[in-house]
Parts: C-alpha cells; sequence; structure tokens
C-alpha cells in the first residue's frame, strides 16, 4: 500500500479529467487503498464548464481515531445544492435600513449554515 499523501499529489498533479470513480476503481483494484480509506466531498458544479471533475485531493483524518483517508473534493452537486434554499434556511427581512455591518454578519452566519448543511448531506 502507497503512502496516501503520495497518491494525493499524483491525483492533484493530473493533466487530463479523469473521472473520480475511475480513479478510485484503479486505486481499489491495485490494492493502493482499502475500501473504507477515501471519501468524496462535492463542492457543487459550478466550475466544472472550466474544471476537472477532481478538483483536489488531500490526505483528512476527521479525529475520530489515528486513521487518515483519502479526501477527492469533486466539481457536482450534492443532494444540499439540489434542495429549494428555503428547506434548509430561514429567509430573512431585508430592510432599507440595513448597515454593512449587520450585511456583513448575516453573510457569515449564511456561510456558517451552508457549510454546516453541506457536511449535514454529504453523508447522503
Amino acid at each position: 500500500m502507497r503512502n496516501l499523501e503520495h497518491l494525493a499529489k499524483q491525483i492533484n498533479a493530473l493533466k487530463h479529467d479523469i473521472r473520480a470513480e475511475v480513479i478510485i476503481n484503479d486505486l481499489l483494484k491495485n490494492s493502493e487503498i482499502e475500501e473504507n480509506q477515501y471519501v468524496t466531498q462535492n463542492e457543487g458544479q459550478f466550475s466544472r464548464a472550466y474544471r476537472f471533475d477532481i478538483l483536489a485531493s488531500e490526505v483528512t483524518d476527521y479525529d475520530y481515531d489515528s486513521r487518515q483517508v483519502l479526501k477527492l473534493n469533486l466539481s457536482r452537486d450534492s443532494i444540499y445544492d439540489m434542495l429549494p434554499e428555503n428547506i434548509t434556511h430561514h429567509a430573512k427581512n431585508d430592510g432599507p435600513d440595513k448597515d454593512v455591518d449587520v450585511m456583513i454578519r448575516e453573510y457569515q452566519a449564511q456561510k456558517k449554515t451552508t457549510e454546516s448543511c453541506q457536511n449535514f448531506f454529504s453523508t447522503f
């Protein structure tokens, strides 16, 4: 079995758009990784028109134990991206007297909520 850092660097260095399924299947077939040694995270397909299927690969652990996994960030929509926005986010009342500081705080809170929702739906 190869070092996961080495595999991540090789995947990041690919010069062609190869689908994640092909790469993972090849790694599994050649016993480079085990079935429980990789995860994928869908980042949305906004950049898919000009980017590869795999946006980046990295080695990560989720602090559950000492096991590290190969994480592939994909330019694909997740279930979260396909849901109507009002299912996961509450509508805010916008008024003409809203100042920049309030808008910045709302944006930062919305960003945290979005990240939490994406993490929740990534398991499905």
